[in-house]
């Protein structure tokens, strides 16, 4: 017998909309664990990164660039916004890390 809110395509049981079905265990992503890290590796990481973005925006020749193009392309990306997605990645890693460092100095706030 079919319960009579139930549409006629709906091939669920009657009862299957009163209980609760606990998700897959993969449904809950695992949180990122904290990991101490130096100042100092903070610090070079960051020099590095912003090494990095700085030289290939301003001093890489057009080979370079045509090769980074070239790799956004075999990513997947869009050849022209894609470079330009990966340096704004860079610096932003960067800006991020040393946002960290500097809400670590911060004095908690009440």
């Amino acid at each position: 017998m079919t319960n009579p809110s139930q549409s006629a395509t709906d091939s669920r049981p009657a009862d299957e909309d009163e209980q609760y079905q606990e998700p897959p265990d993969d449904a809950y992503p695992i949180p990122d664990r904290q990991i101490p890290v130096s100042e100092a590796l903070i610090r070079s990481v960051i020099d590095s990164l912003e090494r990095v973005e700085d030289f290939i925006r301003r001093y890489a020749n057009p080979s370079v660039h045509q090769d980074l193009r070239h790799y956004a392309q075999t990513q997947g990306w869009h050849p022209a916004t894609g470079p330009e997605a990966f340096l704004d990645s860079i610096a932003l890693g960067a800006h991020s890390l040393a946002h960290v460092l500097t809400a670590e100095r911060r004095p908690p706030q009440a």
